[in-house]
């Protein structure tokens, strides 16, 4: 009998499990939306409140940069954070050129996946690599200036407004060195693509250029405040590429930024992005799965009291029915 219970038990467990796994692939699959290189130990930063705006014009060819929304000036700006010296400064957009030069200079690969790039196999790109190189400038967004996390909601969406310069230029992700690449964004397609960045992120990705020379590509950042309202702010990266290119033509050369007019919503009014939505099913999903376990647990609990008291009922029984055999032999 006890055997029959607990056969009956792992039954009822196992078909727990089968739903289980039915109900956690979505948020496996979910998972996919978020990259492995946002674990990357060489991410983590922290920025102090206190560092300053710089001025003055530089050229950056080696070190580490980033550029995002901030409102630590009193107003929203997109500014770019200069980690390349001995203390890191902010700086504008306007005041920083970026240079690819020919040490960073690659074949592209004739892999079907990279025909994003708009490049020949084996035709020469500059890349900007995702992962920190000595000798080449590193280039990446955050969220995390101090001020801007003290009334930012949820995150912020990047858009790429506008690219000007002699080819193409594509920005993508990839995680180790034998997965697909994931393309943000490329010039090479019908539409220039957002990127949707969490709060409190820092994220550097490949950047790849076809030809030498001076590029401006026009970036705003839609800012989802704590409030409920939206705050905008906006800028142009400046880029030089190859060792032909004079890098300070590319203060004069990239022409006139085409920037919408900054816009500040009304409490309320947020444009809530899809990647949200996905993950507020995620969050259902996790609360569905603890339910159904917890319900599980309970239930192989009951089945195994019920389960151990019949087998004792029984047990009784055949004890009852032994002894009184006995007394009547007597």
């Amino acid at each position: 009998m006890w055997h029959r219970y607990g056969q009956y038990i792992r039954q009822v467990a196992a078909a727990i499990g089968l739903l289980a796994t039915l109900l956690i692939s979505p948020l496996v699959a979910a998972g996919g939306l978020f990259h492995a290189e946002d674990n990357d130990p060489g991410l983590e930063q922290e920025i102090d409140a206190a560092e300053q705006l710089g001025d003055g014009k530089v050229v950056r060819d080696d070190g580490h940069v980033d550029f995002g929304p901030t409102t630590g000036q009193g107003a929203p700006l997109l500014l770019i954070r200069d980690d390349s010296g001995d203390a890191p400064l902010w700086r504008k957009p306007e005041d920083v050129v970026l240079y690819a030069k020919d040490n960073a200079k690659t074949m592209t690969p004739s892999d079907a996946a990279y025909s994003f790039i708009g490049a020949a196999a084996g035709e020469p790109v500059w890349v900007l690599p995702q992962t920190q190189q000595v000798g080449t400038v590193w280039p990446g967004w955050n969220t995390q200036e101090p001020a801007l996390l003290a009334v930012l909601g949820a995150g912020v969406k990047m858009d790429v407004l506008a690219v000007r310069g002699p080819g193409e230029v594509s920005v993508y992700l990839q995680s180790g060195n034998f997965s697909e690449p994931d393309l943000l964004w490329s010039t090479t397609q019908e539409k220039l693509s957002s990127v949707w960045i969490e709060k409190n992120s820092h994220v550097h990705a490949n950047w790849v250029f076809t030809k030498p020379g001076a590029y401006a590509i026009d970036v705003a950042f839609q800012m989802q405040m704590a409030d409920g309202s939206t705050q905008q702010a906006t800028g142009t990266l400046q880029f030089a590429v190859g060792d032909e290119t004079d890098p300070l033509t590319a203060f004069t050369a990239t022409g006139q930024p085409e920037l919408p007019v900054a816009q500040q919503s009304e409490p309320g009014a947020q444009d809530a992005p899809a990647q949200a939505g996905i993950q507020s099913l995620v969050v259902v999903l996790i609360a569905v799965v603890g339910a159904v376990l917890l319900g599980a647990i309970v239930l192989i609990l009951v089945v195994q009291a019920r389960a151990k008291k019949l087998a004792k009922a029984e047990f009784e029984i055949g004890a009852q029915t032994a002894v009184g055999g006995d007394l009547s032999a007597s």
